[in-house]
């Protein structure tokens, strides 16, 4: 019983660090491929939703933009609507 007790929590260590080593190598992988400047206001994105190739962020202050990610290095907005 004892082997077994140390074998499971050997392994249990061993899967607990692949897992962590698998996420920190998928990290490295991430860039920035583009940025929509949305000039003249304090604002910022307070969450974002992607369907297809249209991207819907819901801003602070200026309602829901809606973003045409189907290019990535060229982003474009395809829309807005202003709550208030």
């Amino acid at each position: 019983m004892k082997v077994f007790r140390l074998f499971f929590g050997l392994m249990l260590i061993v899967l607990l660090a692949m897992a962590m080593t698998a996420s920190a190598q998928d990290s490295l992988n991430v860039r920035q491929r583009g940025q929509i400047a949305y000039s003249g206001t304090y604002d910022w994105a307070q969450d974002v939703a992607v369907v297809g190739e249209r991207a819907y962020v819901p801003r602070r202050h200026s309602g829901v933009s809606v973003e045409n990610i189907s290019n990535l290095d060229s982003l474009t907005t395809a829309g807005s609507y202003t709550l208030c």
